[in-house]
């Protein structure tokens, strides 16, 4: 396989770039992972439920319901 150098930039595709709401989406994955940890720091295992009232808590809405009505 031959490779050619280029004068152009690499442009990634538009797939790579990151969603308009990563840095949010951060920041609730990790106050989720946050009050997960205190379970796991204390040596409670987690449940599903824990699981389920983590990211509810942190995302503001459940995987059945939409923020707008969880508000």
């Amino acid at each position: 396989m031959r490779m050619t150098a280029s004068t152009q930039p690499y442009s990634p595709p538009s797939s790579l770039h990151p969603h308009p709401n990563a840095g949010v989406n951060a920041d609730q994955l990790l106050q989720a992972g946050r009050t997960l940890m205190r379970s796991l720091e204390s040596g409670t295992a987690l449940k599903a439920a824990a699981l389920r009232d983590a990211t509810s808590e942190a995302f503001g809405a459940s995987d059945t319901t939409s923020r707008a009505s969880a508000a």
